[in-house]
């Protein structure tokens, strides 16, 4: 069976550089017409400079006084930290997405990317709260430190998808929206490329002075024992014969790759592969199947 390829706004609406631009052009419209209300934008530099420690806080300021905890909300204080808080949402957002659209569908792991939406939010209130003061600063540390936080990240590129989600909270929390949404924007840019063209996808080892390109191991459907060999495949037409022998040991092989490739003459190649088998594969049974099954592309197979 296979799949159609989507037609019309349908194909559209699933392109996701076209989704991405709408959402971000969007995102920074909505910034630039909340900065154009009167008094919006002075509330937030007000508040940003406060959280650098540039002007003093203000006396009357919820945070600075504890008798006050019970007054009407004050504006200059409700308006800066649910922007703070409304940014970090809308800029994790496009990078949960990114990490859903490239990570692997195996082992699907859905909280990560449910913390990358939420984490941000949490860290811009977080420093909101504190804002310069040191015993707030070390409560908050001693609450964390109380709690014991048990995740482990299985990719390395998972624990980059949450550094960028910090740094969203991070720059939402002190009011610089417009760096959060340069991060949010130049990350997920990355992120994308890096996943179309592969990179490092492919082994490259270096022989002298020249560099030799081989398959990434290729895992097999079943997570069984398995025992390493080498075969060497003598090919007519090298691709033709990677295919096929791509098809057999998928049934055979738990993951393999190749190591090498050599021209050899009258026009034909050597192969060599690196192939960890199954608990249940025979080796010897596995070279006569490709010898059968891999013809005529596959001349000859060696141990």
């Amino acid at each position: 069976m296979t799949l159609e390829e989507p037609e019309g706004p349908s194909r559209i609406r699933d392109d996701v550089i076209i989704r991405l631009t709408v959402y971000y052009t969007v995102v920074f419209g909505l910034f630039v017409g909340l900065l154009s209300i009167p008094g919006v934008g002075d509330l937030i530099s007000g508040e940003r400079a406060r959280q650098l420690g540039i002007i003093p806080q203000d006396p009357t300021d919820l945070t600075a006084d504890p008798s006050l905890v019970l007054a009407p909300l004050q504006v200059d204080t409700v308006i800066p930290v649910a922007l703070g808080m409304l940014g970090a949402l809308l800029l994790a957002l496009p990078v949960a997405w990114v990490y859903l659209w490239t990570r692997p569908p195996q082992p699907y792991r859905s909280g990560i990317a449910q913390t990358v939406v939420v984490l941000p939010i949490a860290i811009a209130l977080v420093v909101f709260l504190v804002k310069g003061s040191l015993p707030l600063a070390f409560s908050l540390a001693g609450i964390v430190a109380a709690i014991r936080w048990r995740t482990s990240l299985s990719e390395t590129m998972d624990a980059v998808f949450m550094f960028i989600a910090i740094g969203i909270g991070l720059a939402a929390g002190v009011q610089f929206l417009m760096v959060a949404l340069v991060a949010s924007l130049a990350f997920n840019a990355v992120a994308l490329t890096i996943w179309r063209l592969d990179f490092a996808g492919q082994a490259v080892t270096l022989h002298g002075w020249q560099l030799r390109r081989g398959a990434a191991m290729k895992a097999a459907p079943t997570g069984e024992t398995s025992h390493e060999t080498v075969l060497r495949i003598h090919a007519s037409d090298l691709a033709g014969a990677l295919e096929k022998a791509d098809a057999i040991l998928s049934t055979h092989a738990k993951e393999w790759s190749v190591t090498g490739t050599t021209d050899e003459k009258g026009g034909a190649s050597l192969a060599e592969l690196t192939v960890r088998l199954k608990k249940r594969s025979d080796p010897d049974i596995l070279v006569r199947l490709l010898e059968k099954l891999g013809a005529p592309q596959i001349e000859q197979v060696d141990r």
